[in-house]
């Protein structure tokens, strides 16, 4: 099961590693200071490459449960505050207000990753990113290289926080009620082992 979790874990890490080398994370010695926003799992894997990377990682949610899962290698906050603070920003959720505070708030030179869909509507003035040297990235999707890298990457990651939710597929009921409770990063339903 392990391994089945570490494949299926295997497309969403390719989708951070691309994000990560359009950031430049990839080809930087320098130690940053980065806050991720979303403790999902796109979020949760970002956090873990950056810190895997030397980087010092700060991780903002809602779901106190998520931010349990990463306090051994991030400092979590359920509340927006200290955005001046950081280097990098990473948007993982398409929340249009965290977005939007995430503009506002950053430092100056600071850099922003966007990977969260749907931003929908948003009335923005370019201005604050122009005047105060502000660069924002946008990514999506990945590619063969990038699933290549996510394969290497996978046994250097604690994976197992995406085994904590596992039901039998007769309990698909409960399955769904613990996906909205959003205090899982995955929820994975077992098939009948005669069945596969």
């Amino acid at each position: 099961m392990r391994t089945r979790c570490r494949l299926k874990s295997a497309e969403p890490l390719a989708v951070v590693l691309k994000a990560l080398r359009r950031l430049g994370a990839s080809r930087t010695d320098a130690r940053k200071r980065c806050a991720v926003v979303g403790a999902g799992t796109i979020g949760h894997l970002t956090a873990r490459v950056l810190s895997q990377r030397g980087h010092d990682v700060t991780v903002f949610d809602r779901e106190s449960a998520r931010l349990a899962l990463l306090e051994k290698i991030a400092t979590t906050s359920t509340s927006f505050e200290n955005l001046d603070q950081f280097d990098w920003l990473v948007e993982a959720t398409g929340d249009q207000s965290a977005l939007s505070t995430l503009l506002e708030k950053s430092r100056t030179g600071a850099t922003l990753l966007l990977m969260g869909f749907p931003y929908a509507q948003h009335n923005f003035t370019f201005e604050s990113i122009v005047g105060f040297d502000k660069a924002v990235v946008g990514s999506v999707g990945s590619n063969g290289g990038d699933f290549d890298q996510a394969l290497a990457t996978l046994p250097l990651l604690d994976t197992s926080p995406f085994l904590q939710a596992s039901y039998p597929l007769e309990e698909y009921e409960q399955a769904w009620d613990a996906v909205r409770s959003r205090a899982h990063i995955k929820v994975m339903l077992r098939m009948d082992s005669a069945a596969t």
